[in-house]
């Protein structure tokens, strides 16, 4: 669809924007559409690649940080595989005593001396093992 306007009584015709006077799109370089030199991602903001790489550098970033839980887990697992009778344990709900039996998965812990009283633990339930000098300080 063109515009006509008239101009000091002279018809000037104006086409719709993005046309040539043929009626055929053009690019912003002057280009026709298929021909070398048509852009049609100008205009430089981020594309999708960019993105990608960008979302890409900040997970890698956040699993490197992550590594300390690891680090944390392997501790945990070496203080409960070196657990033997007579240590002092203190569970994740608190609960102190010593170490009686350790069998594969579980531990069997004295907490009351009168009583003899005795209970079985996960291994995973025990927080920490309690030694000597920690114990007086």
């Amino acid at each position: 669809m063109y515009t006509v306007l008239a101009l000091d009584g002279q018809p000037l015709l104006l086409a719709q924007p993005g046309t040539d006077e043929t009626g055929t799109t053009a690019t912003p370089d002057g280009a026709a559409p298929g021909e070398e030199g048509a852009n049609p991602s100008a205009g430089g903001g981020f594309d999708l690649f960019t993105m990608m790489l960008i979302f890409g550098a900040v997970i890698i970033f956040m699993m490197m940080l992550g590594g300390g839980s690891r680090k944390q887990k392997k501790k945990q697992q070496e203080m409960l595989s070196a657990m033997s009778k007579g240590d002092k344990v203190v569970s994740i709900g608190g609960i102190k005593g010593s170490i009686v039996e350790v069998r594969e998965d579980e531990v069997v812990v004295k907490v009351d001396e009168n009583n003899n009283t005795r209970m079985k633990f996960s291994k995973e339930a025990i927080r920490e093992v309690v030694t000597e000098k920690a114990e007086k300080e």
